[in-house]
């Protein structure tokens, strides 16, 4: 029977602490308690979005993340030597729109000489040319929770690892100035404090036995991954609203919404909690519909935070409804 699989980061987990009362004190979105109350909880190991990626994907090791990136968004490109940039706030990665990824793109290359050769999305990636500097392993931001990036390092390691390390201190002093950041804090969002270089490795096209046939992300890096993977894909939004048809084309989905990842970056509970309905009225409402219509056999959320709650026509009474569990970050 057809299943639609939620994946959806930053739902329950890496929540700042100061959050706490306010999450506590607003109640569910009724949607998502009608999903609880007729599901069934499983414990996982996903404590990160990579973890989840790489069950359910069937992701080997080194994967370039930055070409399949970059494959998503229309640029083929035939090397593997590019970095994904991330921009980093204390409480971890943010998003910014296009448009002003592409100016804080072209004032870094003013300054950066290294960061000429570079590629921002309309949807507002940006990849870096390794040129000549290429050996050099990086690591995922998919990998590490918020304590464990260490900007000294930048999870860089190899021969050439030096020489970029020294380019993102630089940049990271850059940010210390950079009058976006001083706009930032007068809209009342964590300012960006550094950067972080990844996703040149090796594969980017693999073979994989997934169960799912389709993935729909805004996430090029996710849509790109799936690709590689063998599976076709698609943006989300503006995408999910016929889960009929959706399913009539693809037996099983995977849906990845990261779009709570940069609320929470940027400190912004009120985003995050308008989100959080977004997900609820626009994609898991009516996914459930079309298990009450038969249309889908099981929807499934896993929460990135070792919870996994399954939702079907065949589920059973029990004595104790599962709820979500969160987890917050020490001050």
């Amino acid at each position: 029977m057809n299943t639609v699989l939620f994946i959806i980061p930053c739902l329950t987990d890496h929540l700042p602490n100061a959050w706490a009362n306010k999450i506590s004190s607003v109640p569910l979105d009724s949607v998502y308690d009608r999903f609880l109350h007729s599901s069934t909880a499983h414990k996982t190991n996903h404590f990160l979005i990579q973890d989840a990626l790489t069950e359910y994907l069937k992701l080997p090791d080194d994967i370039a993340w930055a070409r399949c990136g970059l494959n998503a968004s229309g640029i083929r490109m035939r090397s593997n030597n590019w970095f994904k940039l991330s921009l980093l706030t204390q409480l971890g990665v943010t998003n910014l729109r296009g448009h002003m990824v592409q100016k804080m793109a072209e004032d870094f290359a003013s300054d950066f000489s290294f960061a000429e050769d570079s590629i921002v999305t309309t949807n507002g990636d940006w990849f870096i040319s390794l040129k000549k500097n290429n050996e050099v392993k990086s690591t995922p931001i998919w990998g590490l929770r918020p304590k464990g990036i260490d900007p000294a390092s930048y999870g860089l390691s190899g021969p050439d690892a030096l020489y970029w390390q020294e380019q993102f201190n630089h940049a990271h002093d850059w940010l210390k100035t950079y009058s976006y950041n001083s706009l930032r804090l007068r809209q009342r969002y964590d300012p960006i404090v550094d950067f972080w270089p990844w996703g040149n490795g090796e594969q980017y096209e693999f073979d994989a036995d997934v169960e799912y046939s389709a993935i729909f992300s805004d996430n090029a890096i996710i849509r790109g991954v799936g690709s590689g993977a063998g599976m076709s894909f698609f943006p989300l939004r503006n995408s999910t609203a016929d889960f009929s048809q959706m399913v009539h084309n693809h037996p099983n989905i995977c849906v990845v919404d990261d779009r709570l990842v940069s609320k929470i970056s940027d400190n912004d509970l009120l985003g995050w909690l308008d989100a959080r309905s977004q997900i609820a009225n626009m994609l898991l409402a009516p996914a459930l519909v079309a298990v009450d219509q038969g249309l889908i056999g099981n929807v499934i959320i896993d929460t990135v935070n070792g919870e996994r709650f399954v939702y079907n026509k065949k589920f059973k009474f029990v004595l104790s409804r599962p709820k979500f569990t969160y987890s917050y970050l020490p001050e």
